[in-house]
């Protein structure tokens, strides 16, 4: 790597000829370059900074990643409060909306809006590890004068993406910021290891997801009647799906969907995923599947509509002992509910037993003429 007094005088050089020099990074020239096409004024010395609306919105947005992160963030609060640097999580645009770490260092980033609420893209600040990150999805550092902007050049920053672990698209980023001349070289090491951390805590959080998802699924799956039935997390990705399901998708294969029906869940609110889907598919129903209160997936059904299976109703005999004694089971509950059904059958009201399974009988003595063979009813307990 230069010295830092030779990458300044290439940049210095770059300014002037809009050549890039001999001895620096292909990385660093090209996001110089790019820079320079997206017109950022080098004397550019401030972020943009959203207000307290934008900010409130986006860390909403983020949500899922700020919750895996806090507890490598709060750990850094005190790691590096000794080693003069600060943690930064940005959003996929580069927007930060946490910070941690030394306080004195947090202080001095609002000098530059390295802040919550900046937007560190390359097209706003030019060259700097969390924009940079972005543009080449992958990890850098970018040390003192390899920024673009000059007051920028007074940190060192390293960041690495961050990535969701079910379909790998860029959640964010992780930084670490300090001084130029006081930063760790092996802070680019532990930008890295948080950034795996936070991936597998995501990982751990994905797969008991499924897991709910999963269960509800097969509990429920008996009272639809449709072998056309998708399975979908919160993300939009599939989970399950039928294979009459995968043939009404135009041959999607199982991992994905069709990128107009995960729009449909990431871009919208829970209450307009059912217009949603009925926009791909005009007669398909959906029933949003909740966690602890928080929308975790849902079940589509792609074009029947949820109903119970229907039951016969079963007749039973005029004799209302000798029908209700072919109700079957011994448990505490069945004999006192066939005593009742007995004394209310003297009456002419019909009446109906229902059990958990869906099962159902019927009886209306004045309209019986013969007793009717019913089939057994699953045991109680």
């Amino acid at each position: 790597m230069a010295p830092q007094h030779e990458i300044r005088l290439a940049w210095e050089a770059f300014l002037l000829k809009g050549q890039a020099p001999q001895g620096i990074s292909q990385s660093i020239t090209s996001s110089w370059e790019r820079s320079r096409k997206l017109g950022v004024a080098v004397e550019r010395g401030e972020a943009p900074l959203a207000g307290e609306p934008e900010v409130f919105r986006r860390r909403g947005q983020n949500a899922m990643l700020l919750t895996a992160a806090r507890p490598a963030l709060q750990r850094s609060s005190l790691l590096l409060a000794e080693a003069s640097s600060m943690m930064i999580l940005s959003d996929p645009s580069g927007f930060i909306i946490e910070t941690a770490g030394d306080p004195r260092i947090v202080d001095q980033g609002r000098r530059n809006h390295l802040e919550i609420g900046g937007k560190w893209e390359e097209g706003a600040i030019g060259t700097n590890a969390i924009g940079t990150a972005l543009a080449e999805g992958r990890a850098v550092r970018i040390l003192g004068a390899e920024h673009f902007c000059e007051d920028v050049q007074r940190w060192a920053c390293a960041a690495t993406p961050v990535r969701y672990p079910g379909d790998g698209e860029l959640l964010g980023v992780i930084d670490i910021s300090g001084p130029a001349q006081t930063f760790n070289p092996q802070s680019l090491a532990l930008a890295v290891a948080i950034s795996r951390e936070i991936e597998a805590s995501l990982d751990q959080a994905l797969k008991l997801e499924h897991d709910v998802l999963w269960r509800y699924f097969v509990a429920k799956r008996s009272i639809w009647l449709s072998e056309e039935m998708l399975l979908v997390d919160s993300r939009g990705s599939l989970v399950h799906a039928t294979p009459k399901a995968l043939r009404t998708l135009d041959g999607s294969q199982p991992q994905t969907l069709p990128d107009a029906i995960r729009a449909v869940v990431r871009a919208t609110p829970e209450a307009r995923w059912a217009n949603g889907f009925r926009q791909q598919f005009p007669n398909a129903n959906l029933e949003v599947v909740k966690n602890e209160g928080q929308a975790i997936g849902c079940v589509v059904v792609l074009h029947r509509s949820r109903s119970r299976r229907p039951v016969p109703a079963v007749r039973i005999a005029s004799n209302p002992s000798a029908g209700f004694d072919q109700i079957f089971g011994e448990s505490a509950a069945i004999r006192e509910a066939r005593e009742r059904a007995r004394k209310l059958a003297a009456n002419t009201l019909s009446i109906l037993i229902e059990g958990e399974t869906g099962w159902a009988r019927s009886c209306s003595p004045a309209r019986s003429k013969a007793p009717a063979r019913m089939p057994r009813a699953p045991s109680c307990r």
